[in-house]
């Protein structure tokens, strides 16, 4: 089940909440490793699911072309089985804000940033189990574009670049130049 609300709360402001959450239930075999032939068994077991989101955004428009947007976001998922196999939670929550401008007349630029952050929790697990158990990611960006008309003509150029910090791979750079 789920719901959504959209709000015009200023003729420059709008605004959008919208969740859902989910049960499920269900029955599964599995094939699991035997120490004596034939070597495998099957074994049936229950299976539990639940889980939600949450999202809520606000708009500002203060005439073309600026725009100022952010919006944050959590989403929790719980998968239960049984104990041997484990029951697997994931927490995600996200957060995000851009804004577009025209900075004189030749210049639309846009600048963001964002971050997320990640939590799993891993327990049980037989005949495998995920090292560490419970782990925490991150991942933080920025972006700046500048959308550049030099004249009257169709010619773009687009130079900007985004920077991102990430648990497993750190700090990486990405800049960009277009002709267009």
């Amino acid at each position: 089940c789920g719901f959504r609300l959209d709000a015009q709360a200023t003729p420059k402001d709008r605004l959008t909440f919208q969740g859902g959450a989910f049960a499920a239930e269900g029955r599964e075999l599995q094939q699991l490793p035997t120490p004596d032939p034939p070597y495998t068994a099957l074994d049936a077991y229950d299976l539990k699911s639940h889980g939600g989101n949450l999202l809520g955004r606000w708009v500002r428009s203060a005439g073309e072309p600026t725009l100022f947007t952010m919006q944050g976001y959590v989403d929790r998922t719980v998968r239960e089985q049984p104990p041997y196999l484990g029951r697997a939670a994931q927490t995600v929550a996200d957060l995000e804000i851009k804004h577009r401008f025209a900075a004189g007349k030749h210049h639309n630029v846009v600048w963001g940033a964002g971050g997320r952050l990640n939590h799993t929790d891993v327990t049980g697990a037989y005949p495998g189990s995920v090292v560490p158990a419970r782990r925490n990611t991150h991942l933080l960006t920025g972006f700046v574009q500048d959308e550049i008309a030099p004249g009257a003509g169709r010619l773009r150029v687009t130079v900007g670049t985004k920077v991102e910090q990430e648990t497993f791979a750190g700090l990486s750079l990405q800049p960009n130049v277009r002709v267009l």
